[in-house]
């Protein structure tokens, strides 16, 4: 989690040297939500991807303990966390693609107010697709998720 805000630190820093067209400072969001999704993807390789660790910042001691537990005694667990992680990282892709037309084609006053909706729709669009997409893929694998507490279905038990 630190090196990715380095990272994008580092890309802020960079970016301020340009100068002149105002199209190519805004499309250092672009450069950002690449940034983002290019970290995630190699994340899902790392020991634990980037989502788990982010998960973990923000849960309570008790919800960590738990989320822990799940990561070591769940396979099915650890694959979901790899795939929406996969998942994030694709989204932010396909985010960079669309807000690099936004900056490219529409006026430039009109290109922030259009870059917050694409960022809204992103998360909303990510946050359904993974609650429904986590909760099947689970429910397959005889388990269901109540808050971060995994547990066997009745089926499996």
């Amino acid at each position: 989690m630190r090196w990715f805000v380095l990272g994008a630190m580092a890309v802020t820093v960079a970016s301020s040297f340009v100068s002149g067209s105002p199209r190519a400072l805004l499309l250092r969001g672009v450069v950002l939500m690449a940034a983002l999704g290019v970290f995630l993807l190699l994340s899902v390789r790392a020991r634990r991807p980037f989502l788990y660790e982010a998960a973990m910042t923000v849960l309570d001691q008790d919800k960590q303990r738990t989320w822990r537990r799940n990561w070591d005694e769940h396979p099915p667990f650890r694959r979901l966390v790899r795939l929406c992680s996969a998942l994030w990282a694709a989204a932010c892709l396909l985010d960079a693609g669309l807000r690099a037309v936004i900056v490219l084609v529409l006026p430039i006053d009109a290109v922030p107010a259009a870059e917050l909706v694409l960022l809204l729709v992103t998360l909303a669009a990510l946050v359904v697709v993974q609650r429904v997409f986590g909760r099947t893929f689970l429910r397959r694998h005889g388990l269901r998720m109540r808050g971060v507490e995994i547990s066997p279905t009745a089926a499996a038990r």
